[in-house]
């Protein structure tokens, strides 16, 4: 079975936000369904880049946070590839599970 799949990232705004750094939040999408992960990284809304979902500048907060988000990509890749192999109905709140340790891989000998 085919799955849309898309990790995106964006910075959680508030209401009463002003001028200080944001959440970035990730945001996993298959098939239409989504579902939320706190990156525990903060950026400030005016280094962030919309259309390309990273932190903008030659800062180092700037570089090892988009380090950290690529790295953040990679292993939410690597589980939604493992869970395909596996299980033809993967969500979005299983790789979330897996990826923040609620829910253990099944392991086979």
């Amino acid at each position: 079975m085919r799955h849309t799949f898309s990790i995106t990232y964006y910075l959680k705004r508030y209401k009463n936000s002003g001028d200080k750094e944001l959440p970035i939040i990730a945001r996993i999408t298959i098939n239409g369904q989504m579902c939320i992960i706190n990156s525990q990284l903060k950026c400030h809304p005016d280094l962030w880049n919309v259309k390309e979902h990273k932190a903008e500048g030659k800062t180092e907060k700037a570089a090892f946070a988009n380090d950290t988000l690529n790295s953040i990509k990679a292993r939410l890749n690597q589980i939604y590839f493992q869970l395909s192999l596996s299980d033809n109905d993967v969500t979005p709140e299983m790789i979330k599970e897996i990826y923040t340790g609620v829910a253990h891989c099944k392991r086979y000998l």
